[in-house]
């Protein structure tokens, strides 16, 4: 028999625990790659798939909550509510709140569920645990604003973890603080996330969020900033904001291109050429796109900002194929970063009907990141409104939206036609509440008397018309809607023909008339050209009205 001393007891010892750890290790980065193959299947669409990869999951961890937790979500998604609160209840059963990842979705849920009272009751517990967590933050302050506890909210903002040596986590934080109504605060620290990374693409979406419910109001702001300073690096970082601002609008993209000009901004910047890049790919212009899509490929090949730049410049191309194959490699290189799920991956998969459910799991992962970000609600509601037809679901996120931004009027417009869309009075009563706050906007009154055109009110109809024409004079939706109501609401066919023969005309020699715009206005001048042509040789009284189109 073979004596063992002490040493060698301890080498075996030392073998036994490395090849344990070896195996554990091993084990670990199994889950993680089945994992992530189920978050793969999910945002893929295929939900059925997802749940089986993660009851599998379930089924090897047996005491980890995480994986039930997010088969309730995704049985939510898919409108299986039974299912989803039997995963739900599956999750309570367990020790979920000592899984950090576990509770947020748990958090996560109830919010995206509407169950505003479970999500506060588990997230206060939540901020005890875990008062660093970002998921949980962003979900509580998001909840708390949703509940009227702004203070609650400002005071979780105020104490946010941020390195502030890093320029992502100060970008992040700007972001927080805009869309919870600290503008001021948020540009500052934007302004301090710029000095430490200028190609910050994070910096650039807040900007873009905050135009895109308040174009006005974000230009002026920056202008207003801009106005105060005289050092030359400031005042070439308040103009690249602004055009990256002026970018988003194919009107405002020859002013966005001035704007590049400033001597000072790094033409071979990774921001200044992506700014451009959107510039051209906007405009159509896309000789002058390929150059700089092929300058990011060469120069910033392993960025994740590059490739979502160059994801959207062939999606508006019209290469919707490898836009997704760009947009996919964005995500695989910075899988955290949320514009690739709530608005690049819908935007390039909503040119086929068939990607709904993986539109909507990749609106899901947004969310969860997000849950603060109201623009990313909106794009929500919009997809649900225009695509899906989901009138109540479009309406739920354009809610959801308003709470968090209380008393923007585009998100109220937006409720608006919704419920003007499927003949709800409700509209008429937001529809005044828009104008109360933006009492200058061509298109509240506008579609206010659309709403009355609608009930046969045409004395109403007429007197918000004319309230539409009073803020602009040269709106051709508005003078196209004038004429419908002549025809229809006044019985004068002549003076009818004149004012949509007038607008028709204006909008043949209007360079970039939008198109869908465009072909409504034609229809109903050839229409009206007949009906005027019948008017004046009818040997009867009566005439036939044909159907005419109103702009909102």
């Amino acid at each position: 028999m073979i004596k063992i001393g002490k040493k060698q007891w301890m080498i075996l010892g030392a073998i036994l625990v490395f090849i344990l750890l070896v195996i554990s290790i091993g084990r670990s980065r199994l889950v993680k790659k089945e994992s992530k193959n189920a978050q793969n299947l999910f945002l893929q669409g295929k939900y059925q798939e997802a749940i089986d990869k993660y009851e599998g999951l379930a089924k090897k961890k047996k005491k980890d909550p995480l994986y039930y937790s997010k088969i309730s979500r995704i049985y939510y998604m898919k409108g299986e509510e039974k299912k989803y609160k039997e995963y739900m209840d599956k999750v309570k059963a367990m020790n979920y709140t000592k899984n950090e990842e576990a509770l947020s979705y748990v958090i996560a849920n109830y919010y995206i569920e509407g169950n505003y009272k479970e999500a506060l009751k588990e997230g206060e517990q939540a901020l005890k645990l875990y008062p660093k967590n970002k998921i949980i933050l962003n979900h509580m302050i998001a909840l708390y604003r949703i509940n009227g506890e702004e203070n609650k909210a400002m005071e979780l903002i105020k104490n946010y973890p941020v390195s502030k040596k890093s320029s992502e986590e100060l970008a992040e934080y700007g972001k927080v603080s805009i869309a919870s109504g600290k503008v001021d605060e948020g540009l500052s620290i934007l302004k301090e996330a710029y000095k430490k990374d200028k190609d910050n693409i994070i910096i650039y979406d807040t900007l873009s969020q905050m135009a895109a419910t308040d174009f006005i109001g974000t230009v002026n702001k920056i202008n207003s900033l801009k106005k105060g300073t005289v050092d030359k690096e400031e005042r070439s970082m308040y103009n690249l904001w602004l055009a990256k601002v002026y970018s988003l609008n194919i009107d405002n993209c020859e002013e966005a291109l001035k704007l590049l000009r400033d001597e000072n901004i790094n033409k071979e910047s990774l921001s200044y050429n992506i700014i451009k890049l959107s510039i051209y790919s906007n405009v159509g212009d896309f000789y002058n796109a390929q150059k700089l899509e092929e300058k990011l490929k060469e120069k910033y090949k392993d960025s994740y900002a590059a490739n979502h730049a160059i994801a959207w410049y062939y999606f508006k191309k019209g290469e919707k194929d490898k836009a997704k194959e760009y947009a996919l490699k964005s995500i695989e290189e910075n899988p955290l970063y949320t514009d690739n799920y709530g608005y690049l991956m819908p935007e390039i998969l909503s040119t086929d009907k068939k990607n709904g459910d993986s539109i909507i799991a990749y609106y899901s992962e947004a969310f969860y990141r997000e849950p603060f970000n109201y623009n990313m609600m909106m794009n929500t509601g919009n997809y649900f409104h225009n695509t899906e037809g989901n009138i109540n679901k479009a309406i739920k996120y354009y809610e959801i939206a308003d709470k968090l931004h209380k008393n923007n009027s585009e998100i109220k417009y937006s409720i608006a036609t919704v419920y003007l869309d499927n003949n709800n009075p409700k509209s008429e009563e937001i529809l005044k509440q828009c104008i109360k706050l933006n009492p200058t906007e061509t298109k509240y009154y506008r579609t206010l008397s659309v709403f009355y055109f609608y009930k046969g009110k045409y004395k109403e109809a007429k007197e918000f018309l004319d309230k539409a024409y009073a803020e602009d004079k040269e709106d051709l939706l508005t003078l196209n809607n004038t004429s419908v109501y002549y025809i229809i609401g006044a019985s004068d066919v002549e003076k009818g023909f004149s004012t949509m023969n007038s607008v028709y005309e204006k909008a043949k020699k209007t360079k970039g008339y939008p198109v869908s715009s465009f072909d409504i206005i034609e229809s109903n001048f050839q229409k009206i050209k007949q009906l005027n042509e019948q008017y004046k040789s009818a040997s009867s009284a009566t005439i036939q009205i044909p159907e005419l189109s109103l702009f909102y």
